[in-house]
């Protein structure tokens, strides 16, 4: 078995400083995937050379100086030198394939997938949403290898302590995010409190109609609502030791969305 340590984040298009990388320095996370990451970010954080090993999203979408300013962010993967990245891609069929980032990882004797995605707002990008949410499910539907995924899915629109209770945007969200979702990977978070009653009962007390854990708030001044936008999905072939929302963290470090952290395990070989 070997043990490491995952974060996703949502970087909010900032400009890389100082303060994102005491936070990730606190965390010393193996792998890290990030979304909505501009060029001066990426470089800016492989530069301090916390990690051993990145890619970016942009580099490896054909006509990108093209793009409209709405798509020039990407989404980036890095690993600490315990683990091998290579053979990066996009997830093929995103209506916005800059959005995604894959790479194969090694960790010992044991492969896998990472991947990083951050799928579009649909107040702005509308059926792409859900269109993206759905192909990336059946992308996982057809994985031959171990998976994980960070990402911003920009949804649900109700993230419920019972997870049938959840509520929706648009229906294909459900598909990959739900209960009945149509691939195997879980949701590492519902997977970690699944086993401590005792977090899950002060959970129901503070925020019985959810959110699980606060990610993102969404909203304006008049009314804003504590959302989990932000996820970590795993294949079964991982078990999960801990999973964390830092939002308070994030915020102060200079984004608008949790960094959650998980302690993963994977299976014997």
């Amino acid at each position: 078995m070997s043990h490491f340590a995952f974060a996703t984040w949502n970087v909010n298009n900032r400009r890389f400083r100082e303060s994102h990388l005491v936070l990730l320095r606190q965390l010393r996370p193996d792998v890290l995937v990030l979304q909505e990451v501009s060029e001066h970010f990426f470089h800016g954080l492989r530069a301090a050379a916390l990690f051993d090993g990145g890619y970016y999203s942009m580099d490896y979408l054909p006509g990108k100086s093209e793009l409209p300013r709405s798509r020039r962010l990407g989404c980036a993967i890095f690993a600490s030198e315990r683990i091998e990245i290579a053979n990066p891609s996009l997830v093929p069929g995103l209506p916005l394939p800059e959005r995604s980032l894959v790479v194969e990882a090694k960790i010992d004797l044991f492969e896998m997938r990472v991947c990083s995605l951050h799928t579009p707002p649909g107040v702005s990008w509308g059926e792409l949403k859900p269109r993206s949410h759905l192909v990336l499910a059946n992308w996982l539907k057809r994985r031959s290898t171990s998976v994980i995924l960070g990402i911003d899915a920009n949804a649900p629109k109700v993230d419920h302590p019972e997870y049938g209770r959840n509520e929706w945007w648009w229906p294909d969200e459900a598909k990959l995010l739900g209960e009945e979702r149509i691939h195997d990977l879980r949701d590492a978070f519902r997977e970690y409190i699944g086993g401590h009653a005792d977090l899950l009962g002060s959970i129901r007390a503070q925020r019985p109609c959810g959110p699980l854990a606060v990610s993102y708030i969404r909203g304006n001044r008049r009314k804003r609502t504590e959302s989990r936008y932000d996820f970590i999905f795993v294949s079964p072939e991982f078990k999960v030791s801990r999973v964390e929302y830092l939002y308070h963290e994030a915020v102060e470090a200079g984004s608008d969305h949790a960094l959650v952290f998980a302690e993963l395990e994977t299976s014997e070989e």
